[in-house]
């Protein structure tokens, strides 16, 4: 329970750093508003340090490692142009972590075990939710007036 606590604590105090979070909730239905578009703002825009910098979307569903190898040809063409700016060398593929925790459990289950959060063929798909997803190569674009729209 204690690990519960620490993980909803953090996330609360992530999202209370927000300009959308209110000072109060006029309502449920306002506090249920207001979460479910933190949450989608959590999972599928904030990119998190944790996760190389990636959204819990893109590692659940897979796309980490297309997404990391996109980035380092992108690195890779600006050390090729400026190398005088990469004072630590050149850039260097970054990894994925095998696990991310708050508080890591004392003993590993399947359950909880490395690469078991990656989508299966059952899970519901996010296009159907929120449509496609741009190709990788493609400007990326976020939508904020959802967040925004609630200050």
């Amino acid at each position: 329970m204690p690990s519960k606590v620490c993980s909803v604590c953090r996330s609360f105090r992530t999202f209370k750093s927000r300009p959308a979070f209110p000072d109060r909730f006029g309502s449920i239905e306002h506090a249920r508003a207001v979460c479910h578009d933190l949450f989608a703002w959590y999972n599928d825009a904030h990119h998190h340090s944790g996760l190389s910098y990636l959204t819990p979307t893109d590692v659940h569903y897979g796309r980490a490692a297309a997404i990391l190898e996109a980035r380092y040809r992108t690195r890779l063409a600006a050390y090729a142009a400026h190398p005088e700016r990469f004072v630590k060398g050149p850039p260097r593929l970054e990894r994925l972590p095998e696990a991310v925790w708050i508080n890591p459990p004392a003993k590993t289950t399947r359950q909880n075990a490395s690469g078991t959060t990656i989508v299966t063929p059952d899970d519901p798909q996010p296009e159907a939710l929120c449509g496609p997803r741009p190709p990788l190569d493609a400007p990326t674009i976020y939508l904020t007036d959802r967040v925004e729209s609630l200050q």
